[in-house]
């Protein structure tokens, strides 16, 4: 094999990680004769056997990071899951060595075809879906992937014809990217989240906030106080206000109002699926990123019509006397729950009332704290269960607020919950918190939260 690369790369790559991205990587140094090897600071990484099938030659060093191997390699290529900061990557970016990402592959290969970069805390997954199915309805040829489903190296493999690209892009990955040019950038709201991995807000605000570099047109929330430098680019936004003209926002409209862009409605808020403030706002990010990319306005009011969100967010699972259980595991963070919270009816007065939430919550906190989640409990929920690693951590920070159990697993928290619920109410998980300390990722939570529903339901 001839190892030449269209890349710029140097004469050997050191790929950082051996997850789904990793492997990724693998596969397109290697479509490409790259010379590379793979480090793994995990005894057993996921994609070992498959990196073995592709290049059984391949180099795989596993175990405790070998700082005189970065300082061998001319590239190297990291998986988001690995942070910047650790120290045989500090010494190898001291000693110039380029340090990389998957998503700066991709930007190198994928122009001049356009992609949308979707950011944020919350909403990216359902944002990027939804816009996916606004261009398909559309008639376009479109890829959506990234940090949600194929990678974007697989996916520019897959989707060689794509006529636009929708990526979902983590902050872990902005890091890492510098020749992306969007042609339409969103970050759509910013929380305390990944305070594990950063060393402030502020520094997570600038990490998310690189998807606007090179952006021809960036949408912002107008519900967020962050500031945006557009870097000369033209700007849409939106928000829960009206908005002026050629941006998005809420305007009276029948007995619910609508979705409007300027003054002209475009779709009643009850004809919206998603539930609550963030599907209304999710919604209208995907109208601006639409217009961006020139999608025809009967194709997106279609689809945002049709779009009922995706597994383990904000999902229904069924009704058991008269309650409703809602899957929401992929709130990973206290802002995402807060929301989920926000869409139960508010009711006032201090006694108990039917018609709140009882809460499953807990995990790894990351690091962030749970008083807004306090306060959200306060006002739209009647009971909470708690659990996982940070379960003690939020039972205090909501103590006196609402009556609170700790649970062992999520069989024993759904069955407390379904004692604390009347008819009326609804159990929500969402766990403001990760899954990793108890779970695979949140989906295998969630699935979990389903099956203790099935099993009460027989």
């Amino acid at each position: 094999m001839t190892r030449t690369s269209p890349l710029a790369f140097g004469h050997k790559a050191l790929i950082v990680g051996l997850g789904a991205t990793g492997l990724s990587a693998a596969r397109f140094l290697h479509r490409r004769g790259v010379a590379f090897a793979v480090a793994d600071d995990r005894e057993s990484p996921p994609a070992y056997d498959a990196l073995l099938k592709l290049d059984g030659a391949a180099e795989v060093y596993c175990g405790a990071f070998d700082e005189r191997r970065f300082l061998a390699a001319d590239d190297i290529v990291v998986s988001p899951g690995v942070s910047l900061k650790t120290p045989a990557l500090r010494r190898a970016a001291g000693r110039g060595i380029p340090i990389i990402g998957d998503v700066e592959l991709f930007a190198r290969c994928v122009a001049p075809r356009p992609v949308a970069a979707v950011t944020g805390s919350n909403g990216k997954s359902t944002v990027v879906s939804l816009l996916g199915e606004m261009a398909a309805k559309a008639g376009l040829r479109v890829a959506v992937g990234g940090n949600l489903g194929t990678p974007a190296l697989d996916l520019l493999e897959a989707h060689r014809d794509a006529d636009v690209y929708i990526l979902e892009l983590s902050s872990f990955q902005l890091e890492t990217t510098r020749s992306l040019r969007p042609a339409t950038s969103v970050v759509l709201n910013v929380s305390d989240d990944h305070l594990d991995r950063y060393d402030s807000r502020t520094e997570y605000l600038a990490a998310k906030l690189g998807v606007h570099r090179n952006s021809a047109l960036v949408v912002i929330n107008r519900e967020e106080a962050f500031a945006v430098d557009a870097h000369g680019a033209g700007t849409i936004s939106f928000g829960l206000d009206p908005g002026a003209a050629d941006h998005f926002g809420i305007v009276a409209h029948g007995a619910h109002g609508a979705i409007a862009r300027g003054a002209q409605a475009w779709l009643s808020c009850d004809e919206v699926p998603l539930a609550g403030t963030a599907g209304l706002l999710n919604v209208q990010a995907a109208f601006a990123l639409g217009c961006a990319l020139c999608l025809p306005r009967a194709a997106m009011v279609a689809a945002a019509r049709a779009f009922c969100g995706l597994a383990h967010r904000m999902q229904s699972l069924g009704s058991l006397d008269g309650v409703e259980w809602i899957n929401d595991s992929k709130a990973t963070n206290v802002a995402a729950a807060v929301s989920a919270l926000h869409a139960a009816p508010v009711q006032s007065g201090q006694e108990r009332q039917a018609g709140k939430a009882v809460l499953i919550c807990g995990g790894d906190g990351k690091g962030a704290g749970f008083e807004a989640l306090g306060h959200a409990i306060s006002r739209h929920a009647c009971a909470a269960v708690v659990l996982g690693r940070d379960g003690d951590k939020i039972a205090r920070a909501i103590a006196g607020r609402v009556p609170v159990l700790t649970a062992a697993d999520m069989g024993h928290a759904v069955r407390a919950a379904r004692r604390m619920a009347r008819p009326g109410d609804r159990v929500l998980l969402s766990p403001a918190c990760a899954s990793f300390d108890m779970y695979r990722d949140y989906r295998e939570r969630g699935d979990a939260y389903a099956a203790a529903f099935r099993e009460l339901c027989r």
